[in-house]
């Protein structure tokens, strides 16, 4: 099974509120009608959407475990990875990331801010029907280890 990479999941998404013709998908996600044609190619060739006499939609027929697939947790992360990449590559800085030295009392500071962070982000408002899926925010955030990150990175037990 073939992961789908960001813009397949956006694309994915926006079905997720209905069906939607080629223009309410161009305002909705942005993207330029040639990569937009082609994504929709792509994705009704692997089936995962269908062209209905709405527009495009979810294939209602797509077996639960190429379903569980999309969602499972490889497919999480290379999509979080591809996210981070284009933050990265942003002109503006959009993604910081510091190595510090933590010590036990902060530690428990940073812990607490990371929470509040959490918290914050699972008590805001759902988006309302009508907003474009480009204009979300996305938000990255968490802490580890510096080294404990590098022996994943190697193949290194963490």
């Amino acid at each position: 099974m073939q992961v789908l990479t960001s813009v397949e999941r956006l694309v994915m998404e926006s079905l997720g509120n209905g069906p939607k013709t080629l223009k309410s998908l161009m305002s909705d996600t942005r993207l330029e009608l040639r990569f937009l044609a082609n994504i929709l190619h792509a994705l009704t060739l692997r089936s995962y959407i269908v062209l209905t006499s709405e527009g495009y939609a979810h294939n209602p027929h797509l077996p639960a475990n190429e379903l569980a697939l999309i969602n499972d947790e490889n497919s999480r992360r290379s999509e979080a990875l591809e996210l981070i990449e284009g933050l990265t590559a942003a002109k503006e800085k959009k993604l910081g990331i510091r190595k510090a030295w933590v010590g036990e009392r902060d530690r428990a500071i940073l812990g607490a801010l990371l929470k509040n962070l959490e918290d914050f982000m699972q008590t805001l408002p759902a988006a309302p029907k009508d907003a474009p899926l480009h204009e979300y925010t996305l938000v990255v955030f968490g802490a580890d280890g510096y080294g404990k990150t590098v022996q994943r990175l190697i193949g290194g037990v963490a």
